[in-house]
């Protein structure tokens, strides 16, 4: 079956918009989903002036699915002699709110549901139980400081808490109070494409949705640019986390998680490079396990780019031979670029950026990361 162009649409509460020239949606499990529209025209703010003022409400549409769902909340107007007036107008979900206002210290945190806290906590951004997502989780029904649900004991990697700790520690934004819970239960949040907020933890381990190639003298090509990255800037070879107690120095701690980087190491072990240790105090580890578990998570944001990819594909979907499927965030994919060694097998993809205009057409761009690598 021939592999028919996608169609992209895009609604306000006036009808379809179609004064644009470009288009990007960037989908980022890390930061709010936005969409930026370029309007070049000299007439095009007297025209749209309404429509693109902040809280305009915007809907992406691909192939007749929800992309994105927002609302107006930056435009800028450059102008030049030589190119006139030209709109760049900014679209972000309600998960931006999120980022900026301030989460309600009185916001009960005993005999609550880490789903009820959340609940409460986005409650005055006017989000209800429909916003969100909280899927097969079912962590979110698990006690807020015990983790115990229905009897049953907390989860092994179970990260306790003191009701004085569990509390909105001001000036902790809506999105900050809800990320320190979910990192406890090894979760976080992110947009979906329908508008609601996603509770979850990245995948890495699903099976591939879809297969990235690019290989000589091959038919089945899909990558149009290909980027590997191997960045050790911030990589360390040891990190440490200590429980750290009033008036006691790191030296004297008798809790201490250790995690080693392998490549690193073997780097170390063969060269003497990359002599990196880093020593980390914290007052919230209340076990050896919770200890260990956090210096993991430390070592995981450091290494993320160490073994990376950015991809970009024609379109703003995968063809299978029979049918689109949108290219998406925490899901995997095959890759195989034979220029730059051959097979490399599945990687998580963490962020996508959607693009169109009338001169390149549609792209997808993705940041891929090597699976075991990004530990929440």
């Amino acid at each position: 079956m021939k592999r028919q162009p996608d169609i992209i649409v895009v609604r306000t509460p006036s009808g379809s918009f179609d004064k644009w020239e470009s288009l990007r949606i960037v989908n980022d499990i890390t930061s709010p989903t936005e969409a930026i529209f370029t309007i070049g025209d000299d007439g095009v703010w007297r025209e749209l002036k309404d429509l693109v003022q902040p809280g305009g409400e915007f809907e992406v549409l691909l192939n007749g699915r929800p992309r994105l769902k927002g609302r107006a909340e930056v435009n800028e107007l450059p102008m030049s002699a030589s190119s006139g007036t030209v709109l760049s107008l900014t679209v972000r979900t309600k998960l931006s709110d999120a980022r900026y206002a301030s989460a309600r210290p009185e916001v009960k945190v005993e005999q609550t549901s880490i789903k009820d806290f959340i609940l409460e906590v986005y409650a005055p951004l006017g989000y209800t139980e429909k916003d969100f997502y909280f899927g097969e989780n079912s962590f979110v029904a698990r006690d807020l400081i015990t983790g115990v649900a229905a009897g049953a004991a907390p989860p092994e990697d179970f990260e306790a808490i003191k009701v004085d700790q569990a509390k909105v520690q001001p000036p902790e934004t809506i999105y900050e109070a809800v990320e320190r819970h979910l990192k406890r239960y090894g979760a976080t949040q992110w947009d979906g494409p329908t508008g609601q907020i996603i509770i979850g933890r990245p995948n890495d381990e699903q099976p591939p949705l879809y297969r990235l190639i690019s290989k000589r003298n091959s038919d089945g090509n899909n990558i149009l640019t290909c980027r590997k990255t191997a960045d050790w800037s911030e990589v360390p070879r040891e990190i440490s986390m200590y429980g750290a107690s009033a008036g006691q120095s790191a030296a004297k701690q008798s809790m201490r998680g250790t995690v080693t980087n392998p490549t690193v190491q073997a780097v170390y072990d063969a060269t003497g490079h990359f002599n990196r240790i880093v020593i980390l105090p914290t007052q919230q580890g209340k076990d050896q396990q919770q200890v260990d578990r956090m210096a993991q998570r430390e070592m995981s944001a450091r290494i993320r780019r160490q073994d990376a990819y950015e991809v970009t594909a024609d379109g703003w979907t995968y063809w299978d031979g029979e049918k689109h499927i949108p290219w998406a965030n925490n899901t995997t994919t095959d890759i195989e670029v034979d220029t730059i060694g051959g097979p490399q097998g599945r990687y998580l993809i963490v962020k996508v950026e959607l693009a169109m205009s009338s001169s390149t057409g549609t792209t997808s761009t993705m940041q891929l990361v090597a699976p075991g690598i990004w530990v929440i």
